[in-house]
């Protein structure tokens, strides 16, 4: 589930199932809304994560390459080691669905 206001200051919180029956869930802000460009955020976690993160970001930047679109998306802010692989395998879990979600 997702609810968004994208707008700059305007914020979101997403709630995601896990195969293993849990839920987890993270709100933020956004502080940049550039259309069809670039949006950045800020990311809370609703649930402790195991780790003290003071602060996560993320970017994600559009650039069209004449057959579609180019996304970069960085997140900043996670501490190395199993959030880094955790995150990094949480977001590639994202973008699949979100790339076949597109292509229907």
């Amino acid at each position: 589930q997702a609810a968004i206001e994208p707008r700059v200051g305007g914020g979101f919180t997403v709630t995601t199932a896990c195969p293993d029956g849990g839920t987890f869930a993270f709100k933020g802000r956004y502080t940049a809304v550039e259309v069809c460009t670039r949006l950045a955020f800020d990311i809370t976690w609703e649930a402790p994560m195991g780790y003290d993160v003071p602060h996560e970001r993320a970017t994600v930047e559009f650039a069209g390459d004449g057959a579609g679109t180019t996304m970069t998306f960085v997140h900043d802010g996670v501490p190395d080691g199993i959030a880094t692989a955790t995150h990094e395998a949480g977001w590639r879990d994202t973008f699949a669905l979100l790339e076949r979600v597109l292509a229907e």
